[in-house]
């Protein structure tokens, strides 16, 4: 402990137990039993008790899972500062996370959830049945983003200095209007995979990448329901890192569809239902267009060209340079793809 606090002692009994539902809990229980350190020392006498339970759940893939809780309880004996406290119990709690660092098989969870959606996009993806919302969803995308090229009547058309060299970044800015929304952002590459196997890289929203990269991007919360096999309801909150921005969200409805069977279109959409996703943050509005098109082989290897097209009105008064990092930010998807 920190001067002129006295350290600590903690004296406990552990046992363990071994459920038939295969659940194993890991008990520690205080005692009193006193300890001889052969000189006089001036420690304190804490106690402890907790609970580390470890119990399987549904392996996902080829890749065995647990659910690991841990429980428990100190008196650390005697008035201790709040920063302490504070300081001190992720560390006590910090196990979790010891054993996720070492035992994580998250490239393997993910590569497992990858070709598992890619198989079904080139077994089921054909087969297909949409309603008639979900076709109207992907025509209203595909209405407002139009035929856009560098000559477009009534944009103004930008070049962005790609991080990527192999993806073109580009914007329409609508002359008619001076906000933020009016602005839309285009990435185009080719990428060395199959089509399905370059869909199932956006698919897989909640890969364990994806909600690191989530996490590095400022971003809070991330979820996503499927309604069937080809539509999503995906929500994604972040924060700015700026002072004064208030955190943003974003709820989508997403369809993706075959147009033919070398070209894939996925279509977002912003969507709304206040009983399952009441608002949180302040909630903007976004849609895109991503279209994946099979392009022929490449010296054996294979080749699919990624259009991603996005419209974002993230609400508020958005500073420009923020905008504009945000901008490459956000297409930057086709790098990270890549």
């Amino acid at each position: 402990m920190p001067s002129p606090l006295h350290n600590r002692e903690f004296v406990a009994r552990q046992f363990y137990h071994h459920a038939e539902d295969g659940t194993i809990s890991v008990c520690v229980e205080g005692i009193s039993d006193v300890i001889d350190y052969g000189k006089k020392m001036r420690i304190v006498r804490a106690f402890t008790r907790s609970l580390f339970q470890m119990k399987n759940v549904p392996s996902k893939g080829k890749s065995d899972r647990c659910e690991v809780t841990l429980l428990q309880y100190l008196d650390a004996g005697g008035n201790l500062p709040i920063w302490l406290i504070n300081q001190s119990v992720p560390k006590a709690l910090g196990t979790i996370q010891e054993a996720i660092n070492e035992l994580r098989q998250d490239e393997k969870v993910d590569k497992e959830e990858l070709r598992a959606i890619s198989k079904h996009l080139r077994t089921e993806g054909l087969k297909q049945v949409y309603s008639p919302e979900e076709l109207a969803l992907i025509g209203r995308v595909k209405a407002r983003f139009g035929n856009l090229s560098e000559h477009s009547d009534g944009y103004t058309y930008k070049r962005l200095d790609s991080p990527d060299p192999f993806v073109k970044m580009m914007t329409w800015m609508d002359n008619s209007s001076e906000s933020n929304d009016a602005i839309i952002g285009r990435a185009t590459g080719v990428i060395d995979a199959t089509l399905e196997d370059v869909a199932a890289f956006e698919m897989a929203r909640m890969s364990r990448d994806r909600l690191r990269e989530h996490r590095d991007f400022g971003g809070l919360e991330r979820s996503e329901k499927h309604l069937n096999d080809h539509t999503t309801i995906f929500y994604s909150s972040l924060d700015l890192k700026t002072p004064t921005m208030k955190e943003r969200e974003f709820l989508n409805k997403i369809v993706w569809k075959y147009e033919d069977e070398d070209t894939l279109i996925v279509c977002f959409e912003s969507y709304e239902d206040p009983e399952e996703y009441p608002v949180k943050y302040l909630r903007g509005n976004s849609a895109a267009k991503i279209v994946y098109k099979r392009l022929p082989e490449l010296d054996n290897i294979p080749q699919t060209s990624m259009i991603y097209t996005v419209q974002v009105d993230m609400k508020g008064l958005i500073p420009k340079f923020i905008f504009n990092t945000r901008a490459v930010t956000f297409l930057s998807f086709v790098s990270n793809v890549r």
